[in-house]
């Protein structure tokens, strides 16, 4: 079984319909099917939150449209963790001084080192993502990836 970290990014297209959406479905199915499993951090979460309010704060989802989304978001995070398809891995201090090497090293966001960590430190096989520099920084520490928003590339992780 694939172990995916999804990166804030893409959890987001599990919510809100944009380009992707259709990859982090399959992704989801996957895991739901326990064909593979998902992991992200404790942090990946405060910013999906804030990305799918940010949403509703341009118009782009109706006052519904982001209840919907957050009730989504809310259940199958835990139905995926009571079906032990969901690891969400909690940020301490130790994740954050870790941060630091990356975000001198590659200049970075440290939001995108922390995702680099945490993925990292959950031993994830892939990591899943719609940003192409954070695709890009992960390789450089040896992490692989896969653009959420080329369906191509994610179905053939899968086949």
């Amino acid at each position: 079984m694939t172990k995916l970290y999804l990166d804030s990014s893409a959890i987001v297209k599990r919510y809100v319909q944009e380009k992707g959406t259709d990859s982090a479905n399959l992704v989801y199915s996957k895991c739901d099917a326990k064909e593979h499993s998902a992991v992200f951090s404790m942090w990946n979460v405060g910013e999906v939150l804030g990305a799918i309010d940010h949403y509703r704060q341009r118009g782009l989802l109706t006052q519904q449209q982001y209840e919907v989304a957050m009730r989504n978001l809310a259940g199958e995070s835990l139905r995926l963790i009571s079906m032990e398809a969901l690891e969400i891995i909690p940020v301490n201090s130790a994740a954050i001084t870790e941060t630091w090497r990356l975000v001198e090293k590659y200049h970075i966001y440290q939001a995108d080192a922390l995702q680099i960590v945490t993925c990292g430190r959950s031993k994830a096989d892939l990591l899943v993502t719609a940003d192409k520099m954070l695709a890009e920084t992960a390789m450089k520490e040896d992490i692989h990836s896969v653009n959420v928003e080329n369906f191509d590339a994610v179905k053939s992780k899968f086949s």
